[in-house]
């Protein structure tokens, strides 16, 4: 029951490390592009399931409690860090202070509580500072903060053409490190515990937050999120975003050709946007993620597209996520001959374009 419960761990670090990226990349809806214009302000998942708890953390920790906060302000997104109004505050500045840049440091054991304010609204978390070294003696938190310590060396306010893919292998390293030890701490610095429920056990973060420079892996995503955004070659909101000119099909994968010549800055947002399917980020060529729908057996698929800098052509593969005895896996599928497919759908970068197989 245990691996078990360690294999929808994995899992859904997968999902949270790709989340972003993936959402960056969809169409919105008109309801969907209001919601957008709204301000949110919210706290890091895992730190928001322990509202009700303190945090714990070490005594001498200095990190910015910003990055832990999510902002959202009209088309403008990231961690509280980058936004220049967000104010913080300490009720127990003997036991933590924070000054202007949301740098929080620890001072002696004792609790306090927390908070971060942008424009008139107002999140709280209290915390515990604990004796040092009480909660990173794990080789699991060892090895975090040591991915970490590389992630967080001279992080940028942005990132352009010539460091996108510099900072781009730092967070692909940082995730591939974090992946390692996801049975014991998560990629918040957050240590795991095991539940027991019932005949049921599995593994969730707990209120010990022992490795706290994490939280710049947050950071460091939105930077790089707003590369993306602009050069992005699948998004409708950038201005890179793909033009089709025609579309055709075997039974082995779609044929896309384009208008325009693939560009560097195009690969390198497809990198960042499909950080899961690139794993080895580079100039040269990246994975997009195309939506395909056989509209002749109503089945909806998976297609991975290579694109290539100075290529107008673009292959599309289709994959599937099956469930084998509680294991997800990716299949790749045959296009069926006959079957009329569509890209997308009209509200997409492919407008919905259909393609039969011959």
């Amino acid at each position: 029951m245990k691996s078990y419960a360690k294999i929808r761990l994995a899992v859904f670090l997968c999902i949270m490390m790709v989340l972003p990226s993936v959402v960056s990349v969809l169409p919105m809806t008109a309801q969907e592009t209001s919601a957008a214009q709204a301000l949110y302000v919210n706290w890091d998942y895992n730190i928001s399931k322990h509202q009700n708890t303190y945090i714990q953390i070490e005594k001498g920790a200095k990190f910015y409690i910003g990055d832990y906060v999510y902002i959202t302000d009209g088309d403008n997104s990231g961690t509280a860090t980058m936004f220049s109004k967000a104010k913080y505050s300490s009720s127990k500045k003997s036991v933590a202070t924070v000054n202007s840049k949301g740098l929080l440091t620890a001072k002696k054991t004792g609790t306090t509580v927390i908070k971060v304010k942008y424009k008139g609204k107002t999140l709280s978390q209290k915390f515990k500072v604990v004796k040092a070294g009480s909660l990173s003696k794990g080789d699991a938190a060892k090895g975090l903060q040591k991915a970490a310590d590389k992630l967080k060396a001279s992080l940028p306010s942005k990132v352009t053409t010539s460091t996108a893919l510099k900072y781009t292998k730092r967070k692909s390293n940082y995730i591939t490190a974090a992946g390692k030890y996801a049975s014991d701490i998560t990629s918040s610095g957050f240590l795991m515990e095991e539940v027991i429920s019932g005949n049921y056990s599995y593994t969730t973060s707990s209120p010990k937050l022992a490795v706290p420079d994490a939280g710049r892996a947050n950071y460091l995503d939105y930077v790089l999120y707003k590369y993306s955004k602009k050069n992005s070659p699948t998004s409708t909101s950038s201005s890179k975003m793909i033009k089709i000119s025609s579309v055709s099909a075997t039974t082995k994968e779609i044929t896309i050709k384009i208008k325009k010549a693939i560009t560097t800055e195009q690969i390198l947002a497809a990198n960042i946007e499909n950080s899961s399917y690139n794993k080895s980020p580079n100039k040269k060529s990246a994975v997009i993620y195309v939506s395909v729908y056989d509209k002749t057996a109503e089945e909806f698929y998976v297609g991975h597209g290579t694109i290539k800098k100075g290529s107008k052509t673009i292959k599309v593969k289709l994959t599937k996520n099956e469930v084998n005895n509680g294991i997800w896996s990716t299949v790749d599928k045959k296009l069926k001959k006959g079957h009329t497919y569509v890209l997308g759908n009209e509200m997409s970068w492919e407008k919905g374009k259909k393609v039969k197989v011959k």
